[in-house]
């Protein structure tokens, strides 16, 4: 029991003890809570920016620390604004404050340069969003200093890890400093003038103040204008038109027509009026597109006895011509020529600009017209606006009569080469290789020497018009003359490379590829897929690959077009095998990835040998690539199908495709999607494919639709049908089939007079059928088969009516 007691016993005691420990430490807070009140004044508690937060939910606490740096700022409580600096650094995305307040109550602290640099290179490594504000206190550094400070903000932002900017970069501070560089202008400007004018103003001073308003206009400073103005005028000097002509310039130049009116109103009653004045008016006018107040001005000009000149209907005429006003252009050249000016040389350049290929016949004969009356000899600026508006609008026989016009008028303007190569660039596109000769020789015999650009222009309109032989002579002759010999390059050869390929001529392609060679001319990569297309038209693929052996040894890479070249090449001459290996070894260079023209053409080759399983993995392969197939590819996939048997795949194809891809089949589609109908003999499902077509599908069939439709149920011997397809082929009565929209198309004449042939040729039914057909085609104006064809049929019609029936 004894132990028993003695913990008993001490028990109070140690509570006692803890009791009087605790007391202690409460006692010591209390005394340090009154410490804090006494130093601070503040009651212990919520931080100000969390008291603040509970009591606005909507703002974050950086928008709050934001607010509150420079409510204090404004309040003038710097140690604040310092210590909420402070916190501003410690966000990991600090909010946009006011480096400015920062900086100036840094300044009002007491801390010197180096810890304002200091503070400012903390804050921008702890957060780069600080930056925001750098302009801004740029700005007001250099502007209100000190000046060592704004020279150390400057060098710290230049080393501030090639992250450097310009103390006026943004565009607040570049607006700020114009305004303030404007400003300085003015009051130099205005200062200027006063000393100018602080004595009697002589003529001199005149023209120097003119030149200062005129100097302000170009300057966009109306109010430096204005300034100058109102001095000069102040001094009681005499104004003059010159003064007032000046200001309104300068008015319009800054885009205050209002003030130019009423400057040119004061002008009207001081009787200073001038051309000049309405000019600048009449311009304003109509650079805003009044038309209509321009007009007027020009009828008072003409009342006041200042008839406007060629200049002011220039003016006038070219802002008619960019405003696209027919009516206007030509109503004006009538008042122009009802007040006696001839047009010149810039009114006839005006007009020439406004024909375009859609220009009304009348209009283009009416502005050749003006050439001819204008008094001034054609140059060359007036005469390559000519030709360029000849070439716009496709009228080169116009051109023609001008350069002969030209000509017996003492002759034509000194033309330059290229003036020459846009001519004989033009003629050659229109076909006219005689023209094409004759400006060549007309640019030797004056002694222009051509550029590579003129000769290139010469070689291609030969080639392009069949005359690849003569582009070659030419070629030659150009390489015998040293002085003109740099002009056959790798683009001459290679456009006469190209012509022979169009006229199927391999021995020559080689022999042009052999003179390039030993002329030491760089075969391009457009170059071996000239030859190498050419190889492929003309069944040479035996001697592509010695051409691409070439191109590894001179680095020439080839490119998508040469690789497609390859495939066609191959497909065409029947060796498919080779072209998937094409394909194969581009994928494996991984440069180029194939295209809708490679796929058609390895697809192409597979109809071709019948090869559907292949090119239905093709198909797949293109659309799993993102290559998306067009008309072309479903007109290859179902002639492949219809060919195989496999009509109903052929259908499903083409819903497929056109569904998942967004396209419609065209007219080659279902011409197709026919044929393989009646090859499968389904004539009556081709029938259906022409109705289907029309009605559903919104594509109208064509001549050659209805020729294979028709020359399809020949051939299965449908007459009654061969009748109906023609009969809606020509929009004839006695049909049930659709009809199509618009004119009627008919059929081929060979197929039409087959038919006929073949009717006129069965039973008495049959026979009976042509003649009605015949009739009907006549009796509608469609004479597509030839007058004996008629004559044959009406007299067998006529012999079947004379016979006795047997019954």
């Amino acid at each position: 029991m004894a132990p028993l007691n003695v913990v008993s016993d001490s028990l109070p005691m140690t509570i006692m003890e803890v009791a009087s420990t605790m007391w202690m430490e409460i006692a010591m807070l209390c005394v340090a809570a009154v410490a804090y009140v006494l130093f601070t004044g503040r009651i212990p508690g919520l931080s100000p920016v969390a008291k603040k937060l509970s009591e606005d939910n909507s703002a974050t606490e950086e928008e709050y620390v934001a607010r509150e740096l420079q409510t204090r700022f404004d309040a003038g409580d710097h140690r604040a604004v310092f210590k909420l600096w402070q916190r501003v650094k410690s966000f990991d995305k600090a909010p946009v404050v006011s480096l400015v307040a920062v900086v100036q109550s840094m300044s009002a602290l007491g801390k010197n340069c180096n810890e304002v640099i200091g503070e400012l290179k903390s804050g921008l490594e702890c957060s780069a969003s600080l930056s925001e504000g750098l302009d801004e206190l740029c700005e007001v550094l250099r502007r209100d200093g000190p000046e060592d400070l704004a020279k150390a903000v400057a060098a710290m932002l230049q080393n501030n890890g090639g992250k450097s900017r310009s103390p006026i970069s943004s565009p607040k501070v570049r607006s700020v400093v114009e305004v303030k560089r404007k400003a300085r202008t003015e009051k130099a400007t205005v200062d200027e003038a006063g000393e100018h004018l602080s004595g009697e103003a002589s003529p001199d001073d005149i023209r120097k103040h003119a030149t200062m308003i005129k100097s302000c206009g170009r300057e966009r400073n109306l109010q430096g204008a204005v300034q100058v103005f109102n001095k000069l005028k102040q001094t009681g000097v005499h104004m003059n038109s010159m003064i007032y002509n000046c200001l309104i310039d300068a008015c319009v130049q800054c885009g205050d027509l209002e003030s130019a009116t009423a400057y040119f109103d004061q002008m009207k009653k001081l009787n200073f009026v001038d051309v000049v004045s309405y000019n600048t008016i009449l311009k304003a006018h109509l650079a805003l597109g009044h038309f209509q107040e321009a007009h007027t001005l020009l009828q008072e000009m003409t009342a006041c006895g200042l008839p406007a000149n060629k200049v002011t209907y220039n003016e006038f005429l070219n802002a008619l011509v960019i405003a696209k006003d027919r009516r206007g252009i030509w109503a004006l050249l009538d008042d122009m020529e009802a007040a006696g000016l001839a047009p010149n040389s810039a009114t006839c350049s005006i007009l020439l600009k406004s024909m375009t290929a859609h220009s009304h016949s009348s209009d283009i004969e009416r502005t050749m017209s003006f050439m001819n009356k204008t008094e001034e000899p054609m140059d060359e600026v007036l005469f390559s606006s000519v030709i360029e508006a000849c070439i716009r609008i496709r009228r080169l026989d116009l051109l023609s009569i001008m350069m002969k016009r030209c000509a017996e008028r003492g002759g034509l303007p000194a033309l330059t080469a290229p003036t020459y190569g846009s001519m004989i660039k033009a003629y050659g596109q229109a076909g006219n290789v005689e023209r094409v000769w004759a400006l060549w020789s007309e640019m030797k015999e004056r002694g222009v020497t051509p550029t590579a650009i003129t000769f290139g222009c010469t070689v291609d309109s030969l080639v392009k018009n069949g005359c690849v032989e003569d582009a070659w002579a030419l070629m030659h002759e150009l390489l015998k003359d040293d002085t003109r010999r740099q002009l056959v390059n790798t683009v001459i050869y290679s456009t006469i490379l190209k012509g022979f390929a169009m006229s199927k001529q391999t021995q020559r392609i080689f022999a042009v590829h052999a003179e390039m060679r030993e002329n030491e001319v760089q075969c391009n990569t457009i170059t071996y897929n000239t030859m190498i297309d050419a190889c492929a038209r003309c069944g040479s693929m035996d001697r592509v690959p010695a051409l691409l052996e070439e191109m590894k040894k001179t680095h020439v890479e080839p490119d998508i077009i040469t690789y497609s070249t390859l495939v066609k090449g191959y497909c065409l001459s029947g060796d498919v095998d080779r072209a998937f290996q094409v394909l194969q070894e581009m994928k494996k260079d991984g440069k180029y990835a194939a295209d809708e023209i490679l796929y058609n053409s390895l697809l192409d080759g597979c109809a071709k040998q019948h090869r559907v399983e292949e090119a239905l993995q093709l198909l797949d392969e293109m659309r799993t690539n993102g290559v998306s197939p067009s008309n072309y590819t479903l007109s290859i996939l179902v002639k492949l199908l219809g060919r195989a048997r496999r009509l109903n795949e052929a259908f499903t194809i083409i819903d497929d495709l056109c569904g998942t891809h967004g396209f419609r089949a065209n007219i080659h589609v279902y011409t197709c999607l026919a044929q393989a109908c009646i090859q499968n003999r389904k004539l009556d499902r081709a029938l259906e494919t022409h109705n289907t077509m029309i009605n559903e599908a919104g594509c109208q069939p064509d001549q050659k639709f209805y020729s294979a439709l028709a020359r399809g149920c020949l051939q299965v011997g449908a007459i009654d049908k061969v009748d109906a397809v023609v009969r809606c082929a020509y929009h004839l009565p006695g049909h049930t089939m659709a009809t199509s929209r618009g004119a009627p198309c008919g059929v081929e004449p060979k197929v039409l007079e087959e038919i006929v042939i073949k009717l006129n040729g069965a039973g008495h039914t049959d026979k009976a059928m042509a003649a009605a057909l015949l009739t009907d085609l006549r009796k509608h104006g469609h004479a597509g088969v030839q007058d004996n064809v008629y004559a044959k049929v009406a007299k067998d019609a006529a012999s079947n009516e004379r016979r006795p029936q047997r019954h």
